[in-house]
């Protein structure tokens, strides 16, 4: 596997886990900004997903079992689902804005690799719209110090 696929793997799996955790913990929220704000998180990673489905092979993530930034991420999604507090979000927005900076990251390594034009194009069509997701959560954690 190539750099690029790599990269391409790693941000589905990133994007897809944030994805997940988002919709099942959107129902737990009680605060029905934060609440709005995880569905549009969930909706843009959706979206995401499905536009860039086609560039990666088998047309889907593979689990890679090697120490990268995606398993990073996934590590932090699965641990917060066991500890979010519905009532209380913002404990955890810290975390959720290290995923959220992780995909970023991704994504920008994946734009600098890339060498189709088209590929080039959709991520940096999607990529105002995941610096609108991270901005959420820095906004949701800087709840927690007011």
């Amino acid at each position: 596997m190539n750099r690029e696929e790599d990269l391409l793997q790693q941000i589905m799996r990133v994007a897809s886990i944030g994805r997940d955790f988002f919709v099942e913990m959107r129902t737990r929220v009680k605060d029905a900004e934060i609440a709005a704000a995880f569905e549009y998180i969930s909706d843009v990673k959706n979206r995401f997903l499905l536009d860039l489905t086609p560039w990666v092979p088998g047309g889907r993530s593979v689990a890679n079992h090697h120490v990268s930034p995606a398993a990073s991420a996934e590590r932090i999604y699965v641990d917060l689902k066991r500890s979010f507090d519905g009532s209380a979000p913002q404990l955890s927005a810290g975390l959720l804005d290290i995923g959220e900076q992780q995909l970023m990251r991704l994504v920008e390594r994946a734009f600098e690799s890339a060498k189709s034009p088209v590929l080039r194009n959709l991520l940096k069509a999607h990529y105002p719209a995941l610096v609108v997701c991270r901005e959420a959560m820095t906004r949701l954690s800087a709840r927690k110090v007011a």
